[in-house]
This record gives C-alpha cells, sequence and structure tokens, in this order.
C-alpha cells in the first residue's frame, strides 16, 4: 500500500514536537537544599577560581623544586664569513679560519650550595597548603551561603502564603459584611472596615510576592546558575534543636576552620621567603660540566671537527648591587611580620564570630520557643471567634481583630524558624562543621 507524503501533516508534527520539548524546557526545575547545595558546589565561580588557585600552586611548587634539580643547557652556533683572510704556506693558499663555522655546546649546572633554594621550595609548599585551605574555606562560605539564601527563600514563600490566606479570609468576610449590612445586620462603618484591612493587606502580598522573587534569584546567583531560570523550592523551615556550649564551640573552630590553618601556612611560607632572601646575601656554589664540539678555527684541515670537554665548580658572590637584595630581605621580614599579625588578628575574629553566633543562636531559640504555640492559640481564638460571629455574639471588628491576630502569629513564627535556621548555619560555619548535606 502507497501512501503519499502530506507536508500540512508533517508541519503540524513537528510544530507539536517542538510545542512540547518548549513546554518540558519551561517546566521549573523541583530543588531541595541538597540539589541546591551540590549544583553550587560545581558551578559557583568563587570555588572555580579557589580551585584555579590551587593549580597555580601546585605548579609553583613544581617550578621551586626544578631549581633544585641539575640544569641542562643545549646551544648550537652556525656563522658565515665571505672575506675571511688568505696565507700563502709552501705554494698553497689557507684561509685562517674557515668561512662556515660550526660549533654545538652541552653545559650541566647544578647548585652544591644555595641558601634560597630548599627555603624557597618549603614556601611553596606551604603555599600550596594554604591554597587548598583556600578552597576548603570558599566551599564552607558558599555552603552557608546557600543555605542562608535557600532559608531566606523558604520564608519569603511562607509570607506569600500567609499573606495569601490573610487576603483570601478578608474578601471571604467583605462578602459577608455586605449581605449582612443589606440585611440590616451590619453598619456600612463594619463593611469599610473590612474594605479598609483588605486595601491593606493586598500590597503586603504583592511585597512578599517581590520578596520572594528576589531571594530565589539571590540564591540561583549562589549557586552559578541562570538568575532567570524558573525553579520551584522543595522544603519548608524547621526547628533542629542542638546541644551549645560556647568553649566546645571556640575550640572546635580554632581546629576545624579552614581559614586559621591557611593563615598559619602564609605566615610559615612568609617567614621561608624572608629566610630565602637572607640566604641571598651569601655565596652560592655551583658544579658544572661542559662539552663543546666545532669545525677547526685554524689552519689545515677546515672540515675537523674538534671537541673539548671540561668540568668545574663555580662560586658567586655578589658584592655591591645597590642594597637591592639587602632591602628586599628587609621587605620579606616586614611581610612575615605582617602575616603573623595578620593570622592573631583572624583568631581573635573567628572567636569574636562564634561567641556573636552563638549568642544570636541562643536568641533565635528563645524566639522559636515562645512562638511555638501562638499559632496555636491564635487559629484556636480565631475558630472561637468565628462561630461566635455566626452566632450573633461577636461583631465583624472583632473577628476581624482575631483574624489579624492569627496572621501576625504566622509571620512570627515563620521569622522565629527563619532567624534560628539562619542562625544555626552561621554558628556551623564559625565552628568549621557546617554539612554539605544541608542538614
Amino acid at each position: 500500500m502507497n501512501r503519499r507524503f502530506n507536508p500540512s501533516l508533517a508541519l503540524v508534527g513537528v510544530t507539536l514536537l517542538l510545542a512540547a520539548q518548549s513546554a518540558l524546557a519551561a517546566e521549573p526545575s523541583l530543588l531541595t537544599l541538597e540539589e541546591c547545595l551540590r549544583i553550587a558546589l560545581e558551578s559557583n565561580t568563587k570555588i572555580s577560581i579557589a580551585r584555579q588557585e590551587l593549580l597555580k600552586a601546585r605548579h609553583g611548587r613544581h617550578e621551586a623544586f626544578g631549581v633544585a634539580l641539575p640544569d641542562l643547557d643545549l646551544s648550537a652556533d652556525y656563522k658565515q664569513e665571505l672575506r675571511n683572510p688568505e696565507v700563502e704556506f709552501f705554494g698553497e693558499t689557507f684561509k685562517l679560519k674557515p668561512d662556515e663555522m660550526y660549533s654545538m655546546n652541552a653545559r650541566l649546572n647544578q647548585y652544591l650550595y644555595s641558601g634560597s633554594v630548599m627555603p624557597a621550595y618549603r614556601a611553596a609548599n606551604h603555599m600550596l597548603a594554604k591554597a587548598g585551605l583556600n578552597v576548603a574555606a570558599q566551599i564552607n562560605n558558599i555552603i552557608a551561603d546557600v543555605r542562608i539564601k535557600f532559608y531566606e527563600a523558604l520564608y519569603a514563600r511562607e509570607l506569600v502564603k500567609v499573606n495569601e490566606e490573610s487576603v483570601k479570609q478578608l474578601k471571604s468576610h467583605l462578602a459577608d459584611s455586605k449581605k449582612r449590612e443589606k440585611a440590616g445586620l451590619n453598619t456600612p462603618y463594619d463593611t469599610l472596615r473590612f474594605e479598609t484591612r483588605l486595601a491593606e493587606a493586598e500590597p503586603s502580598l504583592i511585597q512578599a510576592k517581590n520578596n520572594l522573587a528576589h531571594a530565589v534569584v539571590g540564591l540561583l546567583d549562589v549557586m552559578g546558575l541562570d538568575p532567570l531560570s524558573e525553579v520551584v523550592l522543595d522544603g519548608k523551615l524547621s526547628y533542629v534543636p542542638v546541644a551549645r556550649d560556647l568553649q566546645d564551640a571556640i575550640a572546635k573552630a580554632r581546629e576545624n576552620r579552614p581559614e586559621l590553618k591557611a593563615s598559619t601556612e602564609w605566615t610559615l611560607a612568609s617567614e621561608e621567603a624572608a629566610r630565602a632572601a637572607r640566604s641571598e646575601l651569601y655565596p652560592s656554589l655551583k658544579a658544572f660540566v661542559n662539552y663543546n664540539l666545532a669545525n677547526s678555527p685554524g689552519l689545515g684541515d677546515q672540515t675537523a671537527w674538534t671537541d673539548d670537554f671540561s668540568v668545574g665548580i663555580v662560586m658567586e658572590f655578589n658584592l655591591f648591587d645597590g642594597a637591592e637584595r639587602s632591602s628586599r630581605t628587609k621587605r620579606k621580614i616586614v611581610e612575615s611580620n605582617i602575616a603573623r599579625l595578620q593570622g592573631e588578628s583572624l583568631a581573635r575574629q573567628v572567636i569574636i564570630e562564634v561567641k556573636t553566633s552563638f549568642d544570636e543562636l541562643a536568641r533565635a531559640d528563645e524566639f522559636v520557643q515562645s512562638q511555638s504555640k501562638s499559632v496555636d492559640y491564635a487559629q484556636e481564638s480565631y475558630r472561637i471567634a468565628k462561630v461566635s460571629h455566626d452566632a450573633g455574639v461577636l461583631t465583624q471588628l472583632e473577628l476581624l481583630d482575631a483574624q489579624l491576630a492569627l496572621t501576625r502569629a504566622k509571620i512570627n513564627f515563620s521569622k522565629s524558624l527563619y532567624e534560628y535556621s539562619v542562625a544555626r548555619t552561621r554558628l556551623e560555619h564559625a565552628m568549621g562543621v557546617i554539612d554539605e548535606s544541608g542538614k
């Protein structure tokens, strides 16, 4: 059976396929906190830069180690001269040197003593360790940033939800108030209060939606994703109690914070650099092996090749350089002192960070405890007010007050969970024990 090709049907099919692909591409991605952390650790620019710095430090160590190894130089030379003088000897004419001259040279150098080689290599080792610790520190920073941004987005989403519920309830109450007013059960003032309250609630809802959009953009930026990506967050704010002891937190920070370890490595590297610069003021000893091969430069067979081989030891000592090396040595010593002082300052800042985060978490914990039952109380109060209002015992304004109290209670409880989650994250980051899993 032969079927004829129908261009119209093919065009419709292609259009439907492209539309389906566009719909799938436009479908928002569902992101959990764990997924956000995984993407950030793979895509964040700051982490990528820190890893490149680690690669740079690794090459720097190879370079420093190469100075201690033998150095082999090979060279070749070709020279052509057209007017070399000639001499006559016993009836034969010779040139004093060939018109074309070739030479090859190989030279092997090896340091026997140089006070700067090993300090420079040890300094490169410390710089490599520092770069690795900087990667760890940057990872910890990004984990903390992603978690805080994620909690901020969840809090903003919760505020949108609370405000939407408030607007929905106010619209329902307003419609009910208008019915009651027509039936003579309400005054115009009662209806006006609901209209006023609704007019106040709608801008709050709009602002809450804007805050949610900004929070999501901030989260995507920290993750290293396109800020215009469509995503849906999967998660909720929760209260996870943790044991707290200030002295234990400080001890863990001193033990685990990569910034402190990196500062120590930087101080050691600066000390080794100063030692290497100081060693440049003393002589260095180098052994060499030299081999040279060239065509004969004198009379006779100008195509013959001659070679020579030499071995020796060279001592180098600079008598005067305009105080260049001594000034460099003094500068390196000052840099070493600065690194040590910066390390001491950083250690104090870490302790302050731990203490501040510890106090913040304690206050946030109290805030959660004070608000944990407020929503239940407010919901029960609103339920009673609604029943009483329907029975004609409670006025519209009293019902409005109960509804407003419920909205505030929900907002305050969400805020307490948000502040507790952020405070916990900051304390874990300050202690250097923040978890990549987001738990």
